[in-house]
């Protein structure tokens, strides 16, 4: 496995990341089979490594240097994995990173228990590490990540929500990794928790922008780029921000066509709608906050890896997948 060519620019954290693909690497490896395969499948094309590159760069937060730090890091990937594995179940997913989803390929119930195999080999790995903030931060990341998840899936096709509980959600679900990528970082790294806190923070700022992102390139992003159709929020029955907005707007066509069964029947038509309007620029707008948030939040820190860290986060602002 190699690391995503965004890393290219920054070498220093590329040669980390990549012993931090190493450790996923021998995670697979001893992984009896059939969940070796479906290991296999998910990592093959390994993503860009986003939270454990976010938790690398807040390691230099302090002055001691963890020696288990890329197992922590290696930790948060598999629990990311973890999760993209059940969301795909509960979603329907076909594809991710453009290949077939363990659910696709196996089922839903092989794909549940791999996806609880990883979770398993993740707490692995996190316990090396003998950090007791970062048990209690991850215990109560993974809490959250669930609950976000019941919450999301207890109401599947119902798209008239507001935006707070959109945010409550996506914090829930995509932030909190990023969050406790950072507060890990942070943590091994020796500072206090006061400051570990404000890491934590800053994660939760760019994980709100990035699923913002997301989800409107969902409406007009590149499907082959992204590995996965344009729209599919939309047929699985997800609100994401975009849409919620367009809502706000009014338009009895469009809050017909949300209504169950006519968003599975025209996922297209309703996209258009939602890109003719408003609701990707405000959506847009709202990103642009939280990136903004992040990068004050990053200003009134003080670590070696700040200026890689605020460069990272520009690389990735005009992302296309």
């Amino acid at each position: 496995m190699r690391t995503h060519g965004l890393w290219d620019k920054f070498p220093t954290v590329q040669s980390k990341l990549q012993e931090v693909l190493n450790v996923i690497g021998e995670v697979i490896d001893s992984s009896p089979s059939p969940v070796k395969d479906d290991l296999k499948n998910l990592y093959c094309n390994s993503g860009k490594l986003l939270r454990p590159a976010f938790l690398l760069l807040s390691a230099t937060a302090g002055e001691e240097v963890h020696p288990h730090l890329i197992e922590a890091a290696a930790s948060i990937e598999l629990l990311h994995g973890a999760t993209l594995i059940h969301d795909d179940v509960i979603d329907r997913s076909p594809l991710r990173r453009g290949r077939p989803t363990a659910y696709a390929a196996r089922g839903a119930k092989q794909a549940v228990l791999t996806g609880d195999y990883l979770l398993s080999r993740a707490l692995e790995l996190a316990s090396r590490a003998h950090a007791e903030p970062l048990v209690k931060g991850l215990s109560e990341s993974i809490s959250r990540l669930c609950l976000s998840e019941i919450r999301q899936d207890s109401t599947q096709g119902e798209f008239f929500i507001d935006r707070e509980e959109y945010f409550r959600r996506i914090q829930g679900k995509t932030a909190e990794l990023f969050g406790l990528s950072c507060f890990t970082g942070a943590v091994l790294s020796g500072v206090n928790e006061e400051v570990s806190r404000e890491f934590y923070r800053l994660g939760i700022d760019f994980g709100m922008a990035f699923q913002i992102e997301d989800d409107i390139l969902d409406y007009g992003g590149n499907g082959k780029l992204m590995g996965k159709r344009t729209g599919s929020d939309i047929r699985a029955g997800i609100p994401t921000l975009p849409l919620i907005l367009a809502l706000e707007e009014g338009g009895a066509f469009l809050q017909k066509l949300c209504r169950y069964p006519w968003y599975i029947l025209f996922p297209r038509t309703i996209g258009r709608i939602v890109l003719s309007g408003k609701g990707v620029a405000e959506a847009g707008k709202i990103g642009k906050e939280y990136r903004q948030s992040f990068l004050e939040r990053l200003d009134r820190l003080d670590f070696p890896d700040k200026k890689v860290f605020r460069q990272l986060v520009e690389t990735l602002v005009n992302r296309k997948s």
